[in-house]
Formats: structure tokens, sequence, C-alpha cells
């Protein structure tokens, strides 16, 4: 009986550290992750392009130089117009949408020596609204 209770012991404080260790490494993740986490609120807006030289999601979108956001989605869209070929969906950090404002343009540039590909914004005009949730601007 009373090494029924040692083991069933051992085994309990083995599943304690098991559980704090996930535990901590769950909130070493948040710390480490920063505003840029995954459960940082975001906004989409869209942008319509002729051709998108190899963008792809997931690639980062800076808004004079800082990262603020990054590319959700690019598909074709069958539109007659050919400067709106492909669509690009932007994933925006909420705390930025007050600064991109409805005469904003968006370009694709690359960084780096390897060519990786970014999409730039410029705010627009201060008298402008705010471009709202699922809005879109103009590329250049």
């Amino acid at each position: 009986m009373a090494q029924r209770q040692s083991l069933a012991w051992k085994e309990l404080r083995v599943g304690i550290l098991v559980t704090a260790s996930f535990l901590l490494l769950a909130v070493a993740f948040f710390l480490i992750g920063g505003d840029t986490g995954v459960f940082t609120p975001k906004y989409n807006i869209f942008v319509d392009f002729a051709s998108v030289s190899g963008l792809r999601a997931g690639q980062d979108v800076q808004l004079e130089g800082v990262s603020v956001g990054s590319v959700g989605a690019v598909k074709l869209i069958n539109d007659s117009i050919p400067s709106r070929a492909v669509q690009v969906q932007l994933k925006l950090e909420k705390k930025f949408q007050g600064l991109i404002h409805t005469d904003a343009t968006a370009s694709i540039g690359q960084i780096g020596l390897l060519g990786d590909q970014v999409v730039n914004l410029t705010r627009g005009s201060a008298d402008k609204p705010p471009v709202p949730e699922n809005g879109s601007i103009a590329s250049s």
C-alpha cells in the first residue's frame, strides 16, 4: 500500500512539472511576441494591382519604413480594367488605422539583397477620413 502511494505521488509531481513547463513556455511566447503576436487586433484593407511581382501572403506591409502588418491574401480578380487584375488583402494592426487615409497609396517594393517583396504604404492627407475596415486604397 505504501509503495502504491509513493508511486502515485511521483506521478503527480511529474504531472505538475510538465504542466508548469507548458505554462512557462506559453508565457515566454507571449512575452517574446510583444505587440506583433497572433492576438494583436487587426483590420483589413484591399489594394488592386496590375501585377504583384511575386508578392505572397505573409510578406511585410510597411508604412514609412515601419512594419504595420502583413499581406493576408493575393488573388486574381476578373475585371476588364488591366490595372485591377490582382487584389491584395492587407492585414494591418488596428492601432495604425487612424494613420492611413482614404487617399493613401500602396506600392510593391523589395527589401534586402534577396529581393523579398514588401508592400509600402503612404499615409495620405490628414484632412481625409481614415480607411474603414474592408476599405480599399489605390495602388501606384
